[in-house]
């Protein structure tokens, strides 16, 4: 198990930078992406397969 961490989108839908460990411009906190509820600070442990997949989105980062 890989835990990763949802950052966040921008109102454009682009994925939130980190700026000094706080992101800066959140619109989006919470989204359904995979069929699985993410929340921005709340990181979750995937699978090595479903991990792939979430990095791909680029709106993930490991932690």
């Amino acid at each position: 198990m890989i835990t990763i961490e949802y950052l966040g989108e921008n109102e454009d839908g682009k994925v939130c930078r980190q700026c000094g460990g706080k992101p800066v411009s959140v619109h989006t906190t919470r989204k359904k992406i995979f069929n699985r509820l993410w929340e921005v600070g709340k990181p979750q442990a995937v699978s090595l397969d479903e991990f792939e997949l979430y990095m791909a989105t680029g709106l993930f980062k490991k932690k």
